[in-house]
């Protein structure tokens, strides 16, 4: 069965939860909240933002108000900002226009890559077939050279009359 999470609220197996207490607050906690409240504790300024984002986070109001009340004065002690509600009021967004200029840019470099992509693929394929057929066709070539020159011959020769001298003994 699966149980949420008294600090982020996600939903987490019932064999992760594990009790964490701070600010005079036991509650269950998933093992990524354990741990960066274990972090936060040890240095607040540089786990700020962990905190603030906890805060933001309780939209489903799953957070129990001891718990919420324990983080905001854990925020409050190391002077950081409680952030908004997700329903109050938001600042009017910027334009699309300055989205869509950032984003040409961001596109034709996009574009470039995936072209020098496709062209490190055709090389890669290229070179894993050459590895291949040259050293096969350099085979076959000095085969056909030694067959040529009668090398073999004698080669196969030599070692008829080394069997020849294993039989008589």
């Amino acid at each position: 069965m699966e149980s949420r999470c008294a600090i982020c609220g996600n939903r987490t197996e019932d064999m992760d939860l594990a009790t964490v207490e701070f600010e005079g607050v036991s509650v269950k906690a998933c093992p990524y909240c354990r741990k960066q409240l274990s972090q936060f504790l040890q240095d607040p300024a540089r786990n700020a933002e962990w905190l603030s984002g906890v805060l933001r986070v309780d939209e489903k109001h799953t957070r129990t108000p001891e718990a919420t009340a324990a983080l905001t004065r854990l925020a409050y002690q190391n002077d950081i900002a409680r952030p908004a509600p997700a329903n109050a009021e938001t600042p009017p967004a910027k334009p699309a226009v300055t989205a869509t200029k950032n984003a040409e840019p961001l596109e034709e470099r996009v574009d470039k890559l995936e072209k020098q992509l496709k062209s490190l693929k055709r090389r890669l394929l290229i070179s894993k077939i050459l590895e291949i057929v040259v050293p096969l066709v350099l085979v076959l070539v000095l085969l056909v050279i030694l067959l040529r020159s009668g090398a073999l011959q004698s080669i196969f020769d030599y070692y008829s009359s080394l069997e020849d001298l294993a039989n008589q003994m």
